[in-house]
């Protein structure tokens, strides 16, 4: 078992302690003269936060995807409301009113269908990036 593996280790203070700790931490070393101590009570606390801040995260996700959802219905209905001389146009030559909603929700499914392929795309990558740590 290395030393790190065990939370209750006493490292001596050449091993994971290097100069550069000592000299920012005085005072712990003038403490602590036999080396840095694991403690169950440091790792636990590390715990809490580590799960407080992907708490965070989450909620911060969920709210920027709230907003892109939003967005992406704001950008579909303003080219709906853009278009509607166009789809006059269409009517008067033939198209009817099912047709025309056809048409819009192929049309809305595409735009969903190229998202969804955008996300697992990145989301595949990030994937990637986190197996290679």
């Amino acid at each position: 078992m290395t030393a790190l593996a065990d939370p209750t280790a006493r490292l001596p203070p050449s091993q994971g302690c290097g100069d550069i700790k000592r000299a920012l931490c005085p005072r712990f070393f003038r403490a602590n003269p036999q080396g840095l101590t694991l403690q169950r009570g440091y790792i636990s606390t590390f715990l809490q936060l580590r799960s407080t801040f992907l708490l965070l995260g989450g909620v911060l996700s969920a709210v920027v995807a709230l907003v892109g959802v939003l967005n992406f219905l704001n950008a579909v209905l303003t080219s709906m409301l853009s278009r509607r001389r166009e789809f006059a146009v269409l009517q008067a030559v033939g198209m009817t009113n099912r047709q025309l909603n056809v048409m819009l929700m192929t049309e809305g499914l595409f735009y969903a269908l190229l998202a969804c392929c955008r996300i697992a795309q990145r989301q595949s990558i990030v994937d990637r990036l986190r197996q290679s740590e």
